[in-house]
């Protein structure tokens, strides 16, 4: 499975709008998705420069009744949030942000949300409702491991110079070094990022980079990777001057400073029932 291209005017960009038109129709327009239990999400979103994308990003995750708050943090001062999500719901809380605020900010936030589950997905990934029950349901039935749809392994030798030793856009089911785009995961978790973080003298809400590292290593093993089939992103995801790991000094080095010094701390292995790893992968998109 690959991260769809729209890197070309023809016939990529096409694709990408009739991608994304399909899952905006399903945002407006799709049925409820029930609530499987009593369990709840608190959804955290950050906004940068997609703010195009947060009112659709809003109308898919209404759609979920499992879904219990919605907070998006608007995190870009040239704009008010409430120009662009003129959307009504009282699941739905807007806020914005006096000065940039890099992407540890969601972890911030979600330490301070009343809820016990959360999901954090990054603003140009745009997965369906369905997809979201899926994830969610995966955490519930082992609660003590994050889970998303796509991640980072660092294997050293063998993949190209440009990432560094990491392999990125991994997709399938599997464990990995670390997840990218989407986070779904516990109060749990939360605690345990801050105390890794607290031992790493790191403030979590001033990291621009390796904040879904730890995350990662929250858990009790490596996290995992649900299989959820094709989800959409954006045309800037892969834009130098929007994307992060695009645009960020030295992304792929500090990744893998703060990797090794996670696992001094906090070794992590595959869990026992790990089935063999696919070699599917997408090169580019990170976190």
């Amino acid at each position: 499975m690959r991260v769809p291209e729209y890197g070309s005017l023809f016939p990529g960009r096409l694709k990408y709008l009739r991608d994304f038109r399909a899952w905006q129709e399903q945002a407006n327009q799709g049925p409820r998705v029930a609530a499987l239990g009593p369990q709840r999400l608190t959804v955290i979103l950050l906004s940068y420069r997609r703010v195009g994308n947060m009112e659709p990003l809003v109308r898919s995750l209404l759609r979920a009744d499992f879904v219990d708050r919605i907070l998006v943090s608007n995190n870009n001062p040239e704009y008010r949030i409430a120009d662009w999500v003129r959307v009504r719901d009282e699941r739905l809380h807007c806020v914005d942000q006096p000065v940039r605020r890099p992407a540890g900010l969601r972890f911030e936030l979600a330490r301070h949300e009343p809820g016990e589950y959360f999901v954090a997905i990054d603003d140009d990934t745009f997965a369906s409702a369905e997809q979201l029950q899926q994830l969610f349901s995966a955490l519930l039935s082992e609660p003590a491991v994050p889970r998303g749809f796509q991640g980072e392994c660092y294997e050293g030798e063998g993949v190209p110079s440009r990432f560094m030793g990491w392999r990125v856009g991994l997709r399938g089911r599997r464990q990995v070094d670390v997840l990218n785009r989407l986070y779904v995961f516990t109060r749990e978790h939360v605690r345990e990022l801050f105390r890794l973080a607290s031992l790493l003298k790191l403030e979590v809400g001033d990291m621009r980079n390796g904040e879904d590292l730890l995350l990662s290593f929250s858990g009790n093993t490596r996290p995992w990777l649900e299989d959820v089939g094709p989800v959409g992103e954006c045309l800037s995801a892969h834009r130098k001057g929007m994307a992060t790991w695009r645009t960020h000094d030295h992304f792929f080095h500090e990744r893998w400073e703060l990797l090794m010094r996670l696992r001094t701390i906090k070794p992590l292995e595959s869990a026992g029932t790990s089935t063999p790893a696919p070699s599917d992968s997408a090169e580019g998109r990170t976190g």
